[in-house]
């Protein structure tokens, strides 16, 4: 099972940590270094929970409400495909 694509806000999600990363290896105060490689590892972990959050089974118990009613519809349908010939 494929996930879907990546919405648009996630894209910017992760260009913004990667932009936020690039702002922790600049020459600036040890503090704000520590603060921009916190934000963009929390945004990290938070777009993997939305990834993870988008492979996950989604099982609606409706879908297999009427399987076996399907299930006998195409047999028949298949029996009156054999017996024509």
């Amino acid at each position: 099972m494929n996930a879907p694509p990546m919405r648009t806000w996630q894209n910017l999600a992760a260009l913004l940590a990667t932009v936020v990363a690039a702002g922790a290896l600049l020459p600036t105060a040890p503090p704000l270094r520590l603060l921009c490689a916190g934000i963009a590892g929390v945004l990290v972990v938070w777009l993997l929970a939305m990834r993870m959050r988008a492979h996950r089974v989604r099982r609606e118990r409706d879908a297999f409400d009427d399987v076996y009613a399907r299930i006998a519809r195409i047999r028949a349908a298949r029996t009156c495909r054999r017996e024509r010939r």
